[in-house]
């Protein structure tokens, strides 16, 4: 099988654009005095908004240059519901358990620099396989290939599977949805990272409402009636993560 190419959701919202050019800068400054080449995405909850994050990130690394790989590590749904891999039948569980290579199962993209690695079929044990010493190899393999290899994860409250992820890359940033998760769980979700190893570097408050943007950005003119902030929402491209 050949290398496949898939079409990723550019929005080219520029409201949207500067919000993650903001957090590859921040990113970017916590890499300064180390190397980080792998970046777990983790969440508490499902629907917390952590995929559309994956993706508009990866997005942003790769437009600004950055060789980059998202990888799909939820191997707990088959990779014909996933909504970026079409009707491809294999990904990553498949390269970590049968004898192909890995350039059958890697798909370039409509984005420059930016390659996507599907979650592959359905498997039995997912918490095994990626503690598994097929997987370790796979890191290593990837880490020779990209600049920025980036994990979408399963929700860590109801699987160990983002921990295990977690505590493999070189850094964890964790996604918040705003009103959703309360702090003692937050705290929970920390420990726990810190007792797998997992380098937590930040957390993302995602879904915020626009009237919280309001408090945040109106000492940037972000929202008179000319601002670009303002003309995006009344066109109705304000980007809800989902």
């Amino acid at each position: 099988m050949g290398t496949q190419k898939f079409e990723i959701y550019n929005q080219n919202n520029s409201v949207v654009e500067e919000a993650f050019s903001f957090l590859k800068a921040n990113f970017n400054f916590s890499n300064v005095d180390k190397e980080y080449k792998s970046l777990a995405l983790l969440s508490s909850n499902p629907k917390e908004g952590k995929t559309t994050i994956a993706i508009n990130l990866s997005i942003n690394f790769a437009n600004g240059g950055v060789k980059t790989l998202l990888v799909d590590t939820d191997l707990r749904k088959p990779v014909g519901v996933k909504r970026l891999s079409g009707d491809v039948k294999k990904g990553l569980s498949n390269y970590l358990t049968e004898n192909i290579k890995f350039e059958d199962v890697r798909m370039t993209s409509n984005i420059d620099n930016l390659d996507y690695m599907p979650c592959g079929s359905k498997v039995m044990n997912p918490s095994a396989l990626l503690s598994s010493k097929a997987f370790e190899e796979f890191l290593k393999e990837v880490a020779s290939k990209y600049e920025l290899i980036i994990f979408d994860t399963p929700a860590i409250t109801s699987v160990t599977d983002g921990y295990i992820v977690a505590s493999k890359t070189d850094a964890t940033i964790l996604t918040v949805k705003a009103g959703e998760v309360k702090l003692p769980k937050l705290k929970r979700v920390k420990e726990q990272l810190e007792k797998a190893n997992a380098n937590v570097i930040g957390v993302i408050l995602n879904r915020v409402e626009q009237s919280e943007y309001r408090k945040s950005f109106e000492a940037y003119d972000y929202f008179s009636d000319d601002s670009k902030f303002t003309k995006e929402i009344k066109k109705g491209k304000l980007a809800s993560n989902k």
